[in-house]
């Protein structure tokens, strides 16, 4: 017998609200939709493009009252999001928290006590882990292990246009990006941050150093990125560009090497919608990932010292 189709909140018309809830039609395992957004305009937008999505609210309390929502998509404002969060757990809601999962680690772990204690899920959308140049080099590695490493660097790139939380979203999946590759850094040792640039120089074990930078494009309208991989023999190179034909490239000495990865038009989109898929399936199964959020754990106890680095180197 096939299982009733899920009933999925989403919180937020930004964020990655969009490619989630194409991520939910893609996937089959939804039959409907509660959106809670206060600005009318954004709402009206998602329900027009989403005929999945069957009621829209201003406020929480709805949803929440709403038995048939089992798992809810936190997304919008990063610093709404502990406290959406805490209020859908309580309320016996499985838990997606989009990326950045929170705005502190003291944040994340309250989620996490709060989740065991109510017997919910509660999972990151980690987008980079389902990047088609990230997902070959894995399975690459998989096969030999990564020389060591003795620098990597991140460039996200943004359209000139955008919401406020997405210079800090960027910074975030691109320590994300690098850590799952490296170990995960072991401070922070320079930052910048304005509303259309950051940049952040890590500190990783054994004297390697990682440099992430982002900033807004003044031309193009989709957000592209790559990042490099610098070993004692050579450098990975994994670009994330829409317009890119060889999205993975494998330098050792002076040969460099292509790899074969299909590329989709959009990798940021594709990565938000099979990782929306992805976690759905979560759900389905009641299963809960804890290597994925050791992950975002790790990724957020970097990305909220930078903030604070950020926030001292500005003051």
């Amino acid at each position: 017998m096939n299982k009733p189709l899920l009933t999925v909140g989403v919180v937020g018309a930004g964020g990655s609200a969009l490619h989630h809830l194409a991520g939910c039609v893609h996937s089959g395992l939804v039959g409907r939709a509660v959106l809670v957004e206060p600005d009318d305009e954004a709402r009206a937008r998602l329900r027009q493009r989403y005929g999945l999505i069957k009621a829209d609210y201003t406020e929480l309390g709805p949803l929440l009252a709403d038995s048939a929502v089992s798992v809810v998509d936190v997304c919008g404002p990063v610093a709404d999001r502990f406290d959406v969060a805490r209020q859908c757990l309580q309320a016996g809601k499985h838990v997606i928290l989009d990326s950045p999962p929170a705005q502190t680690v003291a944040e994340l772990d309250e989620l996490a006590r709060l989740a065991e204690q109510t017997g919910r899920l509660l999972l990151c959308a980690l987008h980079p882990l389902h990047m088609p140049a990230h997902r070959k080099l894995h399975e690459l590695l998989r096969r030999e292990p990564l020389p060591p490493p003795v620098h990597a660097t991140a460039l996200s790139v943004l359209p000139a246009e955008g919401e406020a939380d997405e210079v800090l979203v960027a910074v975030f999946e691109a320590i994300v990006s690098l850590q799952q590759f490296l170990a995960p850094a072991a401070g922070v040792l320079g930052a910048s941050l304005t509303d259309t640039t950051a940049s952040a120089l890590l500190a990783l074990p054994e004297g390697v150093t990682a440099q992430i930078s982002v900033l807004r494009s003044v031309v193009g309208e989709r957000p592209w990125g790559e990042r490099r991989l610098f070993t004692t023999e050579g450098m990975i190179w994994l670009r994330d560009n829409p317009e890119d034909e060889l999205p993975l490239l494998i330098a050792h000495g002076n040969e460099l090497a292509p790899v074969k990865v299909t590329a989709p038009p959009d990798v940021v989109e594709y990565a938000a919608v099979h990782c929306m898929e992805h976690l759905l399936d979560c759900v389905v199964s009641v299963a809960s990932e804890p290597a994925v959020f050791a992950e975002a754990r790790a990724a957020l106890t970097v990305w909220e010292a930078w903030r604070a680095h950020s926030v001292c180197a500005s003051a």
